[in-house]
């Protein structure tokens, strides 16, 4: 399986912080819902040539799964844009993850197709009778083993992976410049050592990830 480049990487964690806003404002949104959405949501846009989401997911306890985006939830989690909020294990964005959100609205709006079919995704899986879909989705061919469909596909087979991304997909519109600045403020490690630096520079605590350059105010 190919390794997603910077830019694969950094429009998987918009496009997840995207999901998160506008699914779980209709109802709670636990991970078995966010995996159906982001699947079908990348069903979807390969069809239309749509690029922007590049998870790969296999077949796992009957279900798509991707142990991607657990990595990015676990990951926006210590980034504090994120919380998971138990008994009902429900996903929602955090002051700092929506303040960020709204601040890289402006990359996401040049990319409007695959926020038009995320968000026709999540209408649907948002609703009570949503199983009645994933049935018909489940019956079409893997695009992987078009032999099988995808409900027959064995477990932990791939169901979709970047090696059979369609080659004329319309890419994720965002610099290279833009993705390098967003890698920091999105991944832990990166953005510690970023608030350490800074704080060694001005001798005074950096709180917020609005200081970034990138997001000043």
């Amino acid at each position: 399986m190919p390794s997603k480049d910077l830019m694969e990487w950094v429009s998987d964690q918009l496009l997840l912080l995207y999901v998160l806003k506008i699914a779980s404002q209709k109802k709670p949104l636990v991970i078995t819902r966010i995996q159906k959405i982001i699947f079908l949501a990348e069903l979807e846009s390969w069809k239309k040539k749509v690029g922007g989401l590049d998870y790969a997911f296999i077949k796992f306890n009957h279900e798509p799964y991707s142990s991607e985006i657990k990595g990015d939830i676990r990951r926006l989690k210590k980034r504090e844009f994120i919380r998971c909020i138990w008994p009902n294990r429900a996903h929602f964005l955090l002051p700092d993850g929506e303040k960020f959100l709204q601040q890289v609205m402006p990359i996401l709006e040049r990319n409007k197709d695959i926020l038009d079919v995320i968000e026709e995704v999540a209408e649907i899986i948002m609703k009570p009778k949503f199983e009645e879909m994933l049935s018909d989705v489940y019956s079409r061919p893997n695009p992987l083993y078009p032999t099988m469909t995808i409900e027959e596909t064995p477990e932990k087979k791939y169901l979709l992976s970047r090696e059979t991304r369609p080659r004329d997909i319309v890419s994720f519109k965002i610099s290279e410049a833009e993705a390098e600045s967003l890698e920091v403020v999105l991944d832990p490690q990166l953005w510690k050592k970023h608030i350490l630096a800074e704080e060694s520079v001005r001798n005074e605590p950096s709180i917020s990830w609005r200081k970034s350059p990138l997001f000043s105010d």
